[in-house]
């Protein structure tokens, strides 16, 4: 999946000041901004980049706010999420009536999530805040859908994921699932190439989710810890 992405240029910052009594100034920093994720014709696994003032999939996939000559295009749309055992399917009806049957799902960041469009390829503008300083996705016993909570597209073991010996993740491909496995014996994370390192693992686009395959037997914290400087 590719994913263009803008922070407000690089990124951009909303700084506010308070004074104290003592006229010492108190900073508070956000970084805030926009990512441009392309919804395909078809299905994909997603993600929510950035922590938005309405994480809920009414607040997130609105109708009409990039749409690439259509004039509604998350009209249509279904949204799966994984409940654990199987999935659970929300609907965007395309006369307008609103999302079904819960249209106060929430999406926040580090949920992975498919989406099916039977429409043309449209762009989805998510807006918020980066999620900084630590951050949990729980990891559960055997299948769960994960992304990462942080804007950034790069493998998985930069993005803090310390995986179990013997887990895979599964990516999807538009037609079906790659595989990348983490080898039980400590040869790494295999197939190499140029979506899997061996000791980084699969390459995780901005916005992308995916499918993790917990083997531990026990759920597990991915924790993630971002600053911006």
């Amino acid at each position: 999946m590719r994913t263009n992405t803008a922070l407000l240029g690089a990124a951009a910052f909303a700084v506010g000041a308070l004074s104290s009594a003592t006229a010492q100034n108190v900073y508070s920093v956000n970084v805030v901004g926009y990512v441009n994720v392309p919804i395909n014709h078809g299905l994909q696994i997603i993600g929510n980049p950035l922590l938005a003032t309405d994480n809920s999939i009414t607040g997130l996939f609105i109708n009409n706010s990039t749409n690439n000559g259509a004039s509604s295009p998350a009209l249509g749309l279904t949204v799966y999420t994984w409940s654990g055992t199987g999935f659970v399917s929300d609907h965007n009806d395309t006369y307008g009536a609103g999302w079904t049957p819960n249209p106060s799902l929430q999406l926040a960041p580090g949920t992975g999530f498919f989406v099916s469009n039977g429409g043309a390829t449209f762009t989805n503008t998510f807006v918020g805040t980066v999620v900084q300083g630590g951050s949990t996705n729980v990891v559960g016993n055997h299948l769960s859908l994960q992304s990462s909570q942080w804007p950034v597209g790069t493998n998985v073991v930069p993005l803090g994921l310390n995986a179990n010996s013997g887990d895979t993740i599964y990516t999807w491909n538009g037609s079906g699932f790659s595989s990348f496995h983490l080898d039980t014996y400590g040869a790494g994370w295999s197939p190499a190439g140029p979506l899997c390192s061996v000791s980084n693992g699969p390459l995780i686009g901005v916005g992308q989710g995916f499918f993790y395959s917990n083997g531990s037997g026990a759920p597990f914290n991915w924790v993630q810890n971002f600053t911006v400087q």
